[in-house]
């Protein structure tokens, strides 16, 4: 079953008739607010999602590469380098 205009137009002013223009202005108005304050609901979680992802991924100091001078020495130093002699 197709609707063309006529038939949308027929509807729109049944509608008009049975709730009167200021009921559909104001179940619209309604509407509008409703979907903004989802957006703005759905924006809010995205920045707070965003902010505990930034709290969390805070980098950590490597120490692994710390140890690597130590263990480099002490290897020049039991193997007899030339460049590090040992007192």
């Amino acid at each position: 079953m197709n609707f063309g205009t006529p038939e949308l137009i027929l509807v729109i002013i049944i509608i008009v008739l049975l709730f009167g223009v200021g009921r559909i202005s104001k179940i619209s108005g309604e509407i509008g607010s409703s979907i903004k304050a989802f957006r703005e609901g759905i924006a809010s979680e995205k920045d707070k999602d965003k902010q505990e992802s930034e709290k969390t991924e805070t980098p950590k100091e490597d120490k692994s590469l710390a140890i690597i001078p130590g263990v480099v020495i002490r290897h020049l130093l039991y193997t007899g380098s030339p460049w590090i002699q040992s007192s």
